[in-house]
């Protein structure tokens, strides 16, 4: 029989065993605990023996097995507490690796440096975990410069094959393909000559590394996954978290977000209960990002927060991981001053880590982007910096941001031509969130809707096969908008707006060529119609009538409204409308409250396209402006448009139409809603006359979309 918790803890009070004897118990079970395979336990008795020798003995045979079964605190505690005598060279390599296991990395890069101090040339088995040590908190750079001096054994050696696999993943971190693909080569070759399963597991993430380079997403795949086999065959439990947490990363890419987390999650619990903070760090980084893209914001802020907590106790540059992840989070919230300060900082980052492409790149891209309203230049430069260091799918995420500068700087071909480029490279990394963006800029680059709208749906089905649920609400915002689209497409629209807002996300895209802007309408207080956030000027509403008028249809949200209930005068004897001075009276609010609102669609139009200059030279707004225009309209092509509506019962209308150089346009117009009295054709500018009629309607159908100045003669 065997006593349980609670009758042991009962004896322990009522029976209390002597120290001395609890200690020589204690040293007695060491033994047997270590000839078993449990040296954690083994080394826990000999610490309560008070058994300095077997202490060391045991850090110094077993420290490997020590902190692969997560003890490397108690590791770091017992080595403290050793005497200087016995702390010889293995102690102390078993010391700095409970160190750096522990996140404490600056304590333990300084114990390596003391052993490797005065030596050309290092042992593998000290060169590998130093250099690993410094690869995983700072420059790639510094990392090379110890991995060289590793010496290399004659023969089949699991410390040569770790230092080559190593080696192999800091020409990675570097951007140096070929060095990279060489030396992960030769760790494969060592590692299968040595059987080690660890020497393995590192050998085969060196190789799925260069097949990231590559563009290999097959041999990434498979590389991973006997990594996985390999490092949970040797109980290893740094390498296990390393590798799920890579091909976590590689299932993003490729779209299978809930994948990816199913991967990741256990790699998070498996750091975090063995207190490697060095790989709890960047799985919680890694976390963050999924958690983001599936729509889960605040589980995201939450990890980002831990992982730059972690980095940050380990004094570790790769704090520009997580600090990327939270400016891209502002961003999207609409903060830019905070995603200005994050990406600043993981750039700064970056930079100090020896230009760790992985951190800097897209650091880069999420700088450019939130600069770029109000530093198109500067932007730009971001945006040329990140294209020069990316590497691997890295490109797609860079040209992407380039793409996008240049479409918000009005340079539409190079945005087109750097978006079919970023699409090339997803292609080739199976990078499908890289594809989804690249055709995202692609759409909104495209002078034409039905072709917009083909390359939206197209992302639409790879957000909503990938589960990135902001990314599809975002698209839908932006098919709803998108001219010719029918009702459902709209209505879709308005409901992930909504669920946008309610996740507290007011990033969307730029609005395409031809796409309506937003009209804001202000009925409680002071009334205002305002455009894109900007109020139309008061000549706009020189008519109170009819600023009151559009007050009531605007708080009716699209009911009914009956005439007798318009407004025709203020105060609180006002006579009840009447007569046909009333009807003419309300007629005219009407006419000016069309007249006005064609002239907000047309704006809506303008701001994104190209001004269409007008006969006299004058832009579309300009004329505005200067009030010559008695109306502003837009024209979508293909379609039938109406552009002009007004009333002249008692006299003959003649309007000049001015559209965009080089436009054809069909028009006729109705008189009545009877069939065309006429029609015609015209280029860049036409007039057409109407006789009086109580309603007259002017359509064209247009060979591009355009804005259309309506000037009266």
């Amino acid at each position: 029989m065997r006593a349980g918790p609670l009758v042991g803890a009962v004896a322990a009070v009522l029976r209390p065993v002597p120290a001395a004897r609890a200690r020589t118990f204690a040293a007695l079970a060491v033994d047997w605990h270590r000839d078993r395979g449990r040296p954690r336990d083994a080394l826990r008795l000999a610490a309560v023996a008070g058994d300095s020798g077997r202490c060391a003995d045991l850090v110094r045979h077993h420290g490997g097995a020590l902190l692969a079964a997560g003890a490397a605190e108690e590791v770091v505690a017992t080595v403290a507490a050793l005497p200087p005598a016995l702390r010889d060279a293995a102690v102390d390599l078993a010391h700095a690796d409970a160190l750096q296991a522990t996140g404490r990395t600056d304590a333990a890069t300084a114990v390596y440096a003391r052993l490797a101090e005065g030596s050309a040339e290092l042992p593998a088995g000290l060169a590998w975990r130093y250099g690993s040590a410094v690869y995983l908190w700072g420059d790639p750079r510094d990392a090379l410069a110890v991995l060289r001096r590793g010496k290399r054994a004659p023969g089949a050696d699991a410390d040569t094959a770790l230092l080559l696999a190593w080696t192999a993943a800091a020409h990675w971190l570097a951007g140096e393909e070929a060095e990279c693909a060489a030396l992960a080569a030769e760790a494969h070759t060592a590692a299968r000559a040595t059987g080690d399963q660890r020497a393995l597991a590192a050998a085969h993430v060196a190789l799925a590394l260069c097949a990231h380079l590559t563009g290999d997403p097959v041999g990434l795949r498979a590389h991973y996954g006997r990594a996985l086999e390999s490092a949970e065959a040797a109980g290893d439990t740094v390498q296990v978290v390393r590798v799920r947490v890579n091909l976590a990363a590689g299932l993003e890419q490729e779209g299978r977000l809930a994948d990816a987390l199913a991967v990741l999650d256990p790699a998070v619990d498996a750091a975090r209960s063995s207190g490697y903070d060095s790989s709890l760090a960047l799985a919680l980084a890694n976390q963050g990002s999924l958690l983001h893209r599936t729509g889960r914001i605040d589980d995201a802020v939450a990890a980002y927060r831990e992982a730059v907590r972690v980095y940050e106790r380990m004094h570790s540059m790769k704090v520009a991981y997580p600090l990327t992840g939270l400016g891209d989070i502002h961003r999207s919230r609409g903060q830019p001053a905070q995603a200005r300060a994050a990406y600043t900082e993981a750039l700064n980052a970056a930079v100090r880590d020896g230009n760790n492409r992985q951190g800097m790149v897209p650091a880069l891209c999420g700088l450019a982007r939130v600069v770029a309203d109000a530093d198109p230049a500067g932007a730009a430069d971001l945006a040329d910096q990140a294209v020069e260091h990316a590497q691997g799918h890295w490109a797609a995420t860079a040209l992407v941001t380039r793409a996008w500068v240049a479409r918000l700087a009005g340079n539409g071909s190079a945005a087109r031509r750097d978006a079919r480029a970023a699409a090339e490279v997803a292609a080739v990394h199976r990078d499908r969130g890289g594809l989804a963006h690249a055709l995202e800029v692609e759409a909104a680059t495209t002078d034409d809707p039905a072709a917009a709208r083909e390359l939206l749906r197209e992302t639409l089905s790879i957000w909503d096969e990938s589960g990135a649920v902001l990314d599809a609400d975002r698209v839908r915002v932006a098919l709803g908008e998108c001219a010719g689209g029918d009702d459902d497409v709209r209505l879709e629209g308005r409901l992930a707006a909504s669920r946008l807002a309610a996740a507290g996300v007011v990033e969307a895209l730029p609005a395409r060529p031809g796409a309506p802007g937003r009209v804001e309408v202000r009925v409680l207080g002071e009334f205002a119609v305002l455009v894109d956030g900007q109020p139309l000027p008061p000549r706009a509403w020189q008519s109170r009538k009819a600023r009151d008028l559009l007050r009531v249809l605007v708080a009716r949200r699209g009911s009914r409204c009956p005439a007798r209930s318009w407004p025709t005068c203020s105060g609180a004897r006002c006579p009840r409308p009447t007569g046909r001075r009333w009807r003419t009276g309300s007629r005219n609010s009407m006419t000016k409250i069309r007249s006005t609102l064609i002239g907000v669609a047309a704006l809506l139009a303008l701001a994104g396209q190209p001004a269409a200059a007008s006969a006299e030279g004058r832009t579309a707004g300009e004329h505005a402006a200067a009030g010559q225009a008695s109306a502003l309209s837009t024209c979508v092509p293909g379609v039938w448009t109406q552009v002009h509506w007004y009333v002249t019962p008692f006299w003959v209308a003649n309007y000049r139409y001015t559209v965009a150089p080089g436009v054809f346009v069909k028009w006729r117009w109705f008189s009545g809603g009877v069939p065309p009295y006429w029609e015609g054709s015209f280029t860049t500018s036409g007039d057409i006359w109407t006789p009086p009629s109580w309603y007259t309607s002017v359509e064209f159908m247009c060979s591009s979309p355009t804005s259309v100045v309506i000037r009266p003669l």
